[in-house]
């Protein structure tokens, strides 16, 4: 797992340069920026050294001045002529790493690229960065020197590394000896702050996907101790253990971390609006309404288990409220009662209304879902068809939560209550 440094050599004169990492951090001079990148993480105390130098290059790249440029430092480049360097030879590029190990201290690997001008040569381009390092790798790029559209393949490279082969991409470097008039010493920006926007986006689009906001939890961690990323994660296990129940009170939950995030600093503040618009539904005054939109909304993205939880502990918690009017004994009827269902089903049959019929059907059809999904039991055959595809599932289950989501059958709450006092009645008298 080594410390690597990925740059890029072009064809240009190179000027003896300073370069400033921050107002206290200067580095020495140098016309070869990440040779003064090697020399400050070699000597401060408090940095890991580099332990490789990748450094790729066309074939009519500077090659042959590179040991120059590490050489004089402060020397003035030469006029190169207008004639069109030879293609540096593998033999060449050979020599050429081994000198530059015994000079950097470290060991350097030469890789030739293409121009990139194509699809092709740009797939090639980030296979050749790849395939330059390892898997655990702690990889930082250079992108001061190269042609001008190497810095946006370079970036993909990154993304690339990162994803395919679990490498940590720390930093992304660049000598900006153009932004400033001051000939000393010029900045040096930091650009992986960029790679934190694309955390960012990717655990939105993983949020978009499933719903769960313990996915946000990490991006959030690297950019504030304001403990929200735990807060998050809690909220999330809460809800996986416990189902949707407390799916409100989850997203309630999230909604309150999101505030103690500093709008001011940090990539949060692009994206905290998103997030905020697509947990906005628990703060709706109707919310068992905002309950069922989100089960629709997680069947749409193929999250059955959960949209169909959802639907099912949204129509319990329904029923159970309707029916502490009914006072019902407090913790008389628990949700999770294997018995539960049926009483809910024998409730609404005995409002002896068209409704409750309705409203029995209906619940009977998302329990046969629920428990051959969820619970994984044998699936009647009205289930069956409604599992024959997606397509059919979607449409079955837009139906149910269309009719379940009306207003309760009146009655159904007492009906319950009374069902409730009459099993506990039954119970004392065993």
């Amino acid at each position: 797992m080594a410390k690597v440094l990925i740059s890029f050599l072009g064809s240009g004169r190179y000027f003896p340069t300073k370069y400033k990492i921050s107002d206290r951090v200067e580095l020495g001079e140098s016309r070869f920026f990440p040779h003064a990148l090697i020399r400050h993480f070699a000597s401060a105390s408090s940095n890991r050294p580099f332990e490789q130098l990748v450094v790729c290059g066309t074939r009519t790249s500077s090659w042959r001045g590179l040991l120059d440029l590490i050489d004089n430092p402060a020397a003035m480049p030469k006029d190169p002529g207008r004639d069109e360097p030879a293609p540096i030879t593998d033999e060449e590029l050979r020599e050429i790493e081994a000198d530059l190990r015994e000079r950097l201290g470290i060991d350097v690997k030469t890789r030739i690229i293409g121009f990139a001008k194509t699809t092709a040569e740009q797939i090639a381009f980030v296979d050749t960065i790849t395939s330059s390092v390892n898997r655990g790798d702690d990889v930082q790029f250079d992108i001061t020197h190269g042609m001008r559209h190497l810095p946006m393949l370079a970036f993909t490279a990154a993304l690339a590394l990162r994803t395919l082969h679990g490498v940590q991409v720390s930093a992304l470097w660049y000598g900006a000896f153009e932004m400033e008039r001051d000939p000393n010493p010029r900045p040096v920006v930091r650009l992986d702050g960029l790679l934190q926007l694309v955390d960012w986006l990717t655990a939105l689009s993983v949020f978009d996907l499933t719903s769960d906001v313990g996915h946000l939890a990490a991006p959030i961690d690297r950019e504030s101790e304001s403990g929200v990323g735990k807060v998050l994660r809690e909220a999330s296990f809460s809800e996986r253990v416990s189902h949707s129940s407390s799916a409100r009170a989850t997203t309630l939950t999230a909604l309150e971390a999101l505030d103690d995030i500093d709008d001011e600093e940090g990539v949060a503040r692009l994206v905290k609006p998103a997030i905020i618009d697509r947990l906005d539904w628990a703060t709706k005054a109707n919310r068992d309404s905002a309950a069922y939109e989100l089960a629709l909304d997680l069947a749409s993205k193929g999250n059955e288990v959960r949209a169909i939880t959802i639907a099912f502990e949204t129509t319990v918690d329904r029923v159970l409220v309707a029916a502490q009017g009914g006072r019902t004994p407090e913790g008389e009827l628990d949700k999770k009662d294997d018995f539960l269902s049926k009483f809910i089903e024998d409730a609404a049959r005995q409002t002896g209304t068209t409704e409750g019929r309705t409203f029995e059907k209906n619940f009977r059809k998302l329990r046969h879902l629920r428990n051959t999904v969820v619970h994984l039991k044998k699936p009647i055959n009205e289930t069956k068809t409604q599992l024959a595809s997606v397509e059919d599932f979607k449409k079955e289950f837009d139906r149910l939560l269309r009719g379940l989501s009306q207003p309760l059958p009146k009655g159904i709450g007492v009906e319950l209550a009374r069902i409730a006092r009459e099993k506990q009645s039954s119970e004392k008298r065993r």
